[in-house]
């Protein structure tokens, strides 16, 4: 089963060209991503992600096994860190921007990005986006329940 699935995503990079982005679109999209601090946005989404998918698990282990744990969760925050955190993702992320918004959209919002205003609410998001990731992970633990009752309702049909 791995090696299908290996094969499917090589067979899928392999026939999946490559889109050639203009540098003067490249540099749009980069001059946005840095106004609207999209690196560190990526990256505390990215950990925040992780550590509210975990739930309390730490909270609710013996205290003899909380240290390995934690010790645990930050060789794996590495990892991922290493395997798609901002730097191995930035060009895939360009390439997307790039699909989906033209220069001139990019043009017309840039100047309104360097505006104070919007530097002061993307600063203060910043420091949300970690509460905002526990809040909806401990509201989706709590569907959990029913989200399984539902696949079961459905697969035992």
């Amino acid at each position: 089963m791995k090696k299908i699935i290996s094969c499917a995503f090589l067979a899928i990079a392999l026939l999946t060209p490559a889109m050639a982005v203009e540098p003067e679109h490249q540099a749009a999209i980069e001059k946005m991503f840095k106004l609207m601090h999209q690196q560190e946005q990526y990256e505390t989404s990215m950990t925040a992600g992780f550590e509210s998918a975990l739930g309390g698990a730490v909270d609710q282990m013996p205290e003899a096994q909380k240290e390995k744990f934690k010790v645990a969760i930050g060789r794996v925050k590495e990892f991922m860190k290493a395997e798609i955190g901002w730097d191995k993702m930035k060009g895939e992320l360009v390439e997307l921007y790039a699909q989906n918004l033209t220069l001139a959209e990019i043009n017309a919002v840039l100047p309104l990005l360097e505006k104070p205003e919007f530097q002061t609410v993307i600063v203060k998001q910043l420091k949300v986006l970690p509460e905002a990731a526990k809040l909806g992970a401990s509201k989706a633990q709590a569907l959990q329940p029913k989200i399984m009752q539902i696949i079961q309702e459905e697969m035992t049909k």
